[in-house]
This record gives C-alpha cells, structure tokens and sequence, in this order.
C-alpha cells in the first residue's frame, strides 16, 4: 500500500480576502495537500463554502479564533497552519477591544493548541502580519527589510494588535514558524469599501520582503 505523502494545512481566514485566495491555490493542489478550513458557524451559507462544500480536499472546521477548544480541533494532527485569519482595518479601526481579543486572542490560542498536542517540533506555523508594524512607509521609504524596527502609526490599533500577536509567535518555541508581513491587497470586494483606508496603499507601494 503506498504511503500517502499529501500534507494537512490548517486554514484560518478561509472565507477572507486572502484566505479565499489561498484556499483555491491550496484546492488546485489537491494532489498534494488536504485542508481544514476555519469558518464562523454563521458563514455556512458563505459562497465559498457552497462552491467547495463536499469536496474531498476540503473539511470544514466550524468556529471562532477566539475560541480555544476550536483552536485545539483545528491544530490536532495537521502538518501546517496557515494563520491569515484575524480582524483588519476598516473594522479593526472602530472597535479596538474586539480587533486585540481576536487577533492576540487567536494567535495565542494557535500557539497553545499546537503546543497542547505536542506538535510544536512538527506542525510548521506561517502567521500573517502587517507592513503597518513598521509604520509609515512611502517612497523613499518604502521597501521593507527584515529587521526593520517596529515603529506603529499613531491610533493604529490594528498594527498594534498584528505585532502582539507577531510577538507570541516569535517567543513561542515552535520549531519552524514564519511571520509574512503582508502588504495592503487590491481585492475585488475593495470597490464596496466606502472608508478613507483606501488611500493609504500608494499605487508604488510594495511588500516587505
């Protein structure tokens, strides 16, 4: 019997932005990995669930971030987590209390839970930052480095709460973890942001590498 070689990815975000993103990429590669996709009990009729519900590649893991014992049904057994769920800006700009308990509150509960099953030599964490962590950064300015100093805009409770949560990833004592800080995204739904947030990416704005 051959040995199945297909690694298990864990995916918060699912239903996002990015997250939908990557779960597609992840769907075309099933040849090669299964998911565990993380989606709020109140999104089960959300159109990416509908499009991919049944699919062999795909199992759905009904709950929340800030949800511990949801964490821990997540992690248990998969190779890799894909943290790119959390709070972002607009929203995570009006209600600052909720944007800390879900973003530091999910990355905690990740953290522990891989940690609770005794996989954190084994289970490989990509957490998914900000270039806001690094504050404002036009040209001439704008490329990013690793080892850029943290420097948050002021009022940025969303940066605040992404290099918190960046924090207790680097100081968790996985064995293999990453945090990509990831630039502002031109995605198809950002027609219907009606919010002065979609001026602050510049058209020659680029990501930190």
């Amino acid at each position: 019997m051959a040995i199945s070689t297909k690694k298990t990815v864990f995916l918060t975000g699912a239903t996002g932005n990015m997250g939908r993103a990557t779960l597609a990429e992840l769907v075309i590669r099933a040849d090669r990995f299964k998911v565990r996709a993380l989606v709020r009990p109140e999104e089960r009729n959300h159109p990416v669930v509908k499009r991919l519900d049944g699919h062999p590649a795909v199992e759905w893991v009904w709950g929340d971030l800030t949800n511990a014992d949801d964490m821990r049904r997540g992690v248990a057994g998969v190779d890799q987590v894909l943290h790119i769920g959390g709070l972002v800006s607009p929203l995570a700009d009006h209600h600052p209390e909720l944007t800390m308990k879900v973003n530091v509150g999910g990355a905690r509960n990740i953290v522990d839970a891989i940690k609770a099953a005794g996989q954190a030599e084994t289970t490989a964490l990509v957490y998914i930052g900000t270039v806001a962590q690094t504050g404002h950064r036009n040209a001439p300015v704008h490329w990013g480095r690793t080892g850029d100093p943290i420097k948050i805009s002021r009022y940025d409770q969303y940066a605040v709460s992404k290099t918190e949560a960046e924090a207790i990833v680097a100081q968790s004592g996985l064995k293999n973890w990453v945090s990509l800080r990831q630039t502002g995204i031109a995605h198809p739904d950002i027609r219907k942001t009606f919010d002065p947030i979609i001026f602050h990416n510049p058209f020659n704005g680029v990501s930190n590498g």
